[in-house]
């Protein structure tokens, strides 16, 4: 489910309207950004704890020797990591999924990891740790 928002010249957004589909919310997207709209709280709370998580999940990356991790803006980091196949294969073997670029045209040995909980965070380092002998 996606929902984006467009802001911009009222010229330039009149020409855009006319490209829209009539109905191009449905209704569990209209539901759901009312429901979370209700929320706000809880949200940025939410929101608030991501950006902890990911600069201390980061600043662990940063401290392996060998890896180089790439600025986020986002709820993942993209990471630079030696033999990064076995890697991640070493990480699904224990249990955590994350997503591999090590194959993908200028993002070779690149992996990208969401950032979670606090414990799911701590057991990620743990492994790449663990596999880089730190």
């Amino acid at each position: 489910m996606r929902l984006g928002l467009l802001i911009g010249a009222q010229d330039t957004v009149e020409q855009l309207d006319k490209l829209r589909l009539p109905y191009n919310i449905n209704t569990l997207t209209q539901v759901s950004a009312n429901f979370l709209l209700s929320e706000r709280a809880d949200i940025d709370a939410n929101a608030k704890t991501i950006l902890q998580q990911r600069s201390k999940l980061s600043s662990a990356l940063k401290a392996i020797d060998g890896l180089k991790v790439y600025p986020s803006q986002a709820n993942f980091l993209l990471f630079k990591a030696p033999k990064a196949n076995q890697l991640f294969e070493n990480l699904k073997q224990n249990g955590v999924l994350i997503k591999n670029l090590a194959n993908t045209p200028k993002l070779t040995d690149c992996l990208r990891v969401t950032i979670g909980t606090s414990k799911e965070n701590q057991q990620f380092i743990n492994i790449v740790e663990q596999f880089y002998g730190q």
